[in-house]
């Protein structure tokens, strides 16, 4: 009898124990998909941030072209007031510029294009005795 209560209590000693190795089993794949799941959105974070970075880079980097077109036809109208714009390639980018008005004001407006970006600078000029004074330099 000491030996059959003695086989019974171990047998259900096992059976507990093997219930409890799989909860553990359980518990480490809760952990585990916790884990995999902060991982991924951490790495969704970084790159989200990292293309954040780099169309702020762009956008600045369209601006600093158009800046250079604005420059570019400043120059051309203290050579000669008749300058009515052209297309640059600076930097990797485009610089589209225009120029209107009438021979006292100059309007010179210059669209950088990098990629899918683009910014516009306007800039007015008057033209006094053959002296070029700007008036007003902004973005569009």
């Amino acid at each position: 009898m000491w030996k059959q209560i003695s086989s019974e209590g171990s047998r259900l000693y096992d059976n507990c124990r093997d219930k409890k190795d799989g909860q553990a089993l359980v518990v480490l794949l809760f952990y585990m998909i916790i884990a995999i799941t902060l991982s991924t959105t951490a790495v969704a974070v970084l790159l989200s941030n990292s293309l954040s970075v780099t169309r702020n880079e762009e956008g600045g980097h369209a601006l600093e072209i158009a800046e250079a077109g604005a420059e570019n036809a400043l120059i051309r109208l203290m050579r000669t007031t008749d300058y009515s714009g052209e297309t640059l390639t600076v930097g990797g980018g485009n610089a589209t510029v225009t120029v209107g008005g009438d021979s006292s004001t100059k309007i010179a407006t210059s669209t950088g294009v990098v990629g899918d970006f683009s910014r516009t600078i306007q800039v007015t000029a008057g033209i006094d005795n053959g002296v070029l004074t700007v008036r007003s330099w902004e973005e569009l």
